[in-house]
């Protein structure tokens, strides 16, 4: 049977497991489901996820919810590539799983945090519109700024990507939550730094054309937000 893919590419763990799902070949029957229309909450799929939550899977009755461990047990399941998760190298495996921890509280938590906040400003979404706050703004950009300069000094430092010479699931998860940024006209967040922008136009190359397909979602959300402006 073949695999059940839950998600909306609005969100960047979806983003992150359709690249993984379609750069590595594996067959799935797609059901979107519209986070802005409150699709996730609906009682059809709160039976099948309590979490109300996508990326989620159904495969063959095995139902798994959460990005990095989907990717994990579609590596094992499909014998992908060690390339991803490192797992014939402890170092290099250890150097990714360190990413994908820590990128939850330190990058995937300020990053959503600016851009709802700055995209609300203009749009009726996730919630009634809101005026911004400068000093608010000032310190969700710090937070970020905070981020991204552990990722360029400490993550990246003078590899090519975050587990050494070859791209991984940490670089995937990485690059889908910073560009969200881009979305909200915060892109100068990482522009500042030339190491980030250079590793996340490596990824980029790396995963095209699936990665450009992935994002066409939050760049006609962009779009909105621009045209908001007007």
């Amino acid at each position: 049977m073949v695999l059940t893919f839950y998600y909306d590419n609005l969100s960047q763990p979806c983003r992150a497991v359709y690249i993984f799902l379609k750069v590595n070949k594996i067959n799935f029957v797609a059901k979107p489901i519209e986070l802005r229309k409150g699709e996730h909450r609906q009682p059809e799929f709160l039976k099948k996820n309590p979490f109300h939550k996508v990326p989620y899977i159904d495969d063959d009755g095995f139902c798994l919810a959460e990005s990095v461990a989907i990717m994990s047990y579609l590596a094992v399941k499909h014998k992908l590539a060690d390339k991803w998760f490192g797992r014939s190298d402890p170092v290099r495996e250890a150097r990714i799983q360190e990413f994908l921890h820590w990128q939850h509280h330190n990058i995937r938590r300020y990053e959503v945090t600016l851009f709802q906040y700055v995209l609300k400003s203009r749009l009726a979404i996730f919630g009634p519109p809101h005026k911004l706050d400068e000093t608010v703004l000032k310190g969700h950009r710090e937070e970020v700024s905070n981020g991204i300069k552990h990722l360029d000094e400490y993550f990246l430092k003078d590899k090519p990507f975050i587990g050494g010479n070859d791209i991984s699931v940490a670089d995937i998860v990485g690059v889908c939550e910073l560009l969200q940024l881009a979305g909200a006209e915060e892109d100068g967040m990482y522009k500042a730094s030339k190491k980030v922008s250079d590793w996340i136009a490596r990824v980029e190359a790396k995963l095209n054309p699936q990665f450009a397909e992935a994002f066409t979602k939050i760049r006609k959300l962009g779009d909105e937000f621009r045209a908001s402006k007007a």
